[in-house]
């Protein structure tokens, strides 16, 4: 367009070049600590589970060896027992103060420090061995000293209790001894057991006394071997360590451990990175991989447009439009209107401009075809000077000025795109139109009138941020604007309402209501035929202009997306 715009480029393709070397620069570094943390963690959550099974080792260990002390203290005197029960005592309470915090013990969890979690757990775990030591050693102090007091009471004890048993024994045998003597006696003498101071009677009744004594005894022994049997039933010896033991849980340290790592671990399985370098590469997986891929390939877009259709698009047509100078006139003048100027159409290849001693023209260089000899010429570096970056922005610098005291004639044409069209559109005193600077070529002007451009900001409206464009640029007159449009340039009135692709618009009057409209049907819009939104123009007599074909970028893939990405930065300020 201007011979600036190829500096652009080639700064605009080093820096992109900057961009894509930094990016991947990046993404490695990202990618190598990524996995270098994903290294880490797994190796912590391997080593946690270690010091898992080394607690466990730790917890079965110190079993066996208080299992044996334990056993050696079972004959001892008592106060050899109570002094060692003490010295648990002793132990526990020094590990207890070495023991972390529960806050402490959260935050070695969280930087890995192994080696304050390892210490932790085998010292939790010998206090879990320790106390069922202890308590084992006090149930047995308090078995020792009831069973002392029951043998000072009664003067026996379980030695005692099993006498009376062996007594009670005896006394039953007498007792059936008796019983059979007594059957002899009522077989031999049947009359005579029963004659009262016969030899036969006296003997029967003394047989009957002594059996009558000896159950008696018996009935006794028994109660007194029962009463001593509940009391060293209340005073059970306790269980042989070795059982219990055996049956010592290290559950809350385990599970601590297990929940530490195991929150770790499925931290690690959800992390995405994790799950692409841990990818099942076989051949089933692979298939899985491809049919999801593709379905969410094939069916997202098509969900997404249909929302956007369907939801989207009729909720922003709703919304109010965009009004810059509602009072304004909208009156445009094309070229075949003005007298002595333009062309046999609204647009043409070329067209033909006066000059004289009341005009002046500012024209892009590449688009001056001829000029005449006698006209004045200058460099103007941008076109307005209120508006210095927007100016150059659209490439509206480095213009030829030119100047004429008589009436001479120039031709404006493209001199290097071949489907460039150039058309003049007059704007008469008290009227105002918004264009895109990217399309201006030229501007004639009258001297003694300064071209007056004025900026409008729409932060607050849905249809400026729809169609990306928050400032508007509005060209006052009177001046003539010489644009530019690929295939031709049409000015429409708005009429009623009009809507028309964004691409192709190029400006409108300033009194029109400028909207976003849902596109007429489904199928052009799901095939790419038609935009989501096309710009819509109502409310007064105006005009809109727009180019007959939306101008297609030509040049290599990075060429392009670098001129687009231009246009999407300058398109909000409505460049």
């Amino acid at each position: 367009m201007t011979s600036i715009r190829p500096l652009f480029s080639w700064l605009l393709r080093k820096a992109w070049a900057v961009v894509v070397v930094f990016a991947i620069l990046w993404l490695g570094a990202w990618g190598v600590a990524k996995f270098q943390e994903l290294k880490q963690l797994g190796q912590t959550i391997i080593q946690i589970q270690l010091i898992e099974a080394g607690v466990k080792e730790t917890a079965e260990r110190a079993k066996s060896e208080a299992q044996a002390r334990v056993t050696e203290l079972d004959n001892a005197a008592v106060d050899i027992v109570e002094k060692r029960k003490q010295t648990l005592n002793e132990e526990i309470q020094q590990l207890r103060g070495q023991i972390p915090s529960a806050a402490q013990r959260a935050i070695a969890i969280a930087r890995g420090d192994l080696q304050t979690i390892r210490d932790w757990a085998g010292k939790e775990v010998t206090i879990l061995v320790k106390q069922e030591e202890r308590d084992f050693l006090a149930r047995a102090l308090d078995y020792r000293s009831k069973l002392s007091e029951y043998e000072q009471g009664l003067g026996d004890g379980p030695a005692g209790l099993e006498r009376i048993h062996q007594e009670n024994i005896e006394v039953l045998r007498e007792i059936e001894r008796l019983n059979e003597e007594i059957k002899r006696l009522v077989n031999s003498h049947p009359l005579q057991v029963y004659i009262p101071l016969t030899r036969v009677n006296a003997e029967h009744i003394r047989l009957l006394d002594e059996r009558k004594a000896k159950t008696a005894r018996t009935h006794a022994q028994k109660a007194k071997y029962d009463e001593r049997s509940k009391f060293l039933s209340s005073i059970q010896k306790p269980k042989h360590p070795g059982v219990l033991l055996s049956s010592l849980k290290v559950g809350p340290v385990v599970e601590e451990l297990r929940s530490a790592w195991g929150e770790r671990e499925a931290n690690l399985r959800q992390d995405w990175f994790w799950q692409i370098i841990n990818f099942d590469f076989s051949t089933t997986g692979l298939v899985k991989a491809a049919v999801v891929i593709v379905a969410v390939a094939a069916v997202m877009p098509l969900g997404i447009r249909l929302v956007l259709f369907y939801v989207f698009a009729p909720i922003a047509t709703r919304r109010p439009a965009v009004a810059l100078l509602p009072n304004s006139e909208g009156r445009v003048l094309t070229g075949h209107d003005l007298p002595g100027q333009g062309s046999a159409g609204i647009s043409s290849v070329s067209c033909r401009l006066t000059i004289d001693s009341s005009n002046e023209l500012l024209v892009h260089s590449e688009y001056l075809q001829s000029m005449p000899n006698e006209s004045k010429s200058r460099t103007q570096w941008i076109l307005d000077r209120h508006i210095p970056l927007s100016s150059i922005a659209a490439g509206l610098v480095a213009l030829t000025h030119m100047r004429a005291e008589t009436s001479q004639t120039v031709v404006v044409s493209s001199t290097r795109d071949p489907l460039s069209e150039v058309s003049l559109l007059a704007i008469p005193k008290g009227s105002s139109i918004v264009l895109l600077p990217r399309h201006i070529v030229g501007v004639l002007q009258p001297r003694e009138t300064m071209l007056r451009i004025t900026r409008h900001w729409r932060f607050f409206n849905l249809h400026a941020w729809l169609t990306m464009q928050l400032r508007y640029l509005v060209f006052h007159g009177p001046v003539t604007m010489v644009v530019k449009g690929c295939r031709g340039v049409r000015v429409e009135a708005a009429e009623a309402g009009r809507s028309l692709s964004p691409a192709a618009t190029i400006g409108f009057s300033a009194n029109l209501s400028y909207s976003s409209r849902r596109c007429t049907t489904l199928f052009a819009y799901l095939s790419g035929q038609q935009p989501l939104l096309n710009d819509s123009f109502a409310g007064g007599r105006g005009y809109y202009i727009y180019q007959e074909m939306p101008y297609e970028r030509r040049g290599g893939f990075i060429g392009r997306g670098l001129e687009g990405l231009v246009d999407a930065a300058l398109k909000p300020l409505g460049i």
